[in-house]
């Protein structure tokens, strides 16, 4: 389960009841906008681990992953943004098969075609999602790319810019982004897809199901499936 919540802290009874009714093994959450003065026992869920990357520049932005406690998970160290530009989130879970499985999520504000914040966000995302030998990658998160025709995979931006980089990165790394219809609906604008998940090609990833925006939000609310094999059991399908 993913969706951009834009501030998870005023729908988070909303947020409750969805978990409670999809069940889902991971969840990651973009924009959810907390901060430093509101603790994890205000946000926390029963029977899940959080992990959070709040943005601590200026306001809004942040990133954060709840992997159910029954799934053995730890967090990786990753660059930050100092200027809050844009966030990213990385946990490793263990895996009977290959090994692990590093789960990321991720941020970026809109920006123009060259963004000052792109080396530093273009670095960690090829460092992150650099293929390992026992090692899958499943990456989550809004990247603020509407200008990426995901039907042929091109951007329509020019050459060398943020959105065609990001496209080397996804085919350097042999990379597959799943998310083939628009996720963002704002009235008076154009949909667009900015949520992206991004998968190792030997995960088999489910369709992605839409579900309506949380609270305000006017991003939709992704669900899917990985098949993988964790701890003592095998076969076992994780739902996000």
């Amino acid at each position: 389960m993913y969706f951009n919540a834009m501030g998870i802290l005023n729908k988070f009874d909303e947020f409750k009841v969805m978990v409670a009714d999809h069940k889902p093994d991971i969840i990651g959450i973009s924009e959810s906008h907390l901060t430093s003065t509101i603790p994890d026992s205000m946000v926390c869920l029963t029977g899940y681990q959080l992990y959070r990357s709040d943005r601590t520049a200026r306001g809004n932005g942040g990133v954060a992953l709840y992997i159910k406690s029954s799934i053995p998970s730890f967090q990786k160290c990753a660059p930050k943004d100092p200027n809050g530009e844009w966030e990213s989130l990385w946990c490793s879970i263990s895996l009977t098969k290959p090994g692990s499985i590093l789960v990321g999520c991720v941020y970026r504000i809109p920006s123009s075609h060259y963004p000052n914040h792109w080396l530093s966000l273009h670095s960690t995302l090829s460092n992150m999602l650099a293929p390992t030998s026992n090692a899958l990658s499943l990456c989550i998160g809004d990247f603020n790319f509407p200008s990426i025709d995901w039907a042929s995979g091109i951007s329509l931006d020019p050459a060398h810019s943020a959105s065609s980089e990001f496209l080397d990165i996804l085919k350097e790394h042999n990379l597959t982004q799943h998310v083939s219809n628009p996720t963002r609906h704002r009235v008076g604008q154009r949909s667009s897809l900015l949520d992206l998940i991004i998968a190792s090609p030997s995960l088999t990833v489910s369709p992605i199901t839409h579900s309506n925006p949380m609270g305000k939000s006017d991003h939709d609310t992704l669900f899917f499936s990985v098949c993988v094999e964790y701890s003592s059991k095998l076969s076992n399908t994780v739902q996000a």
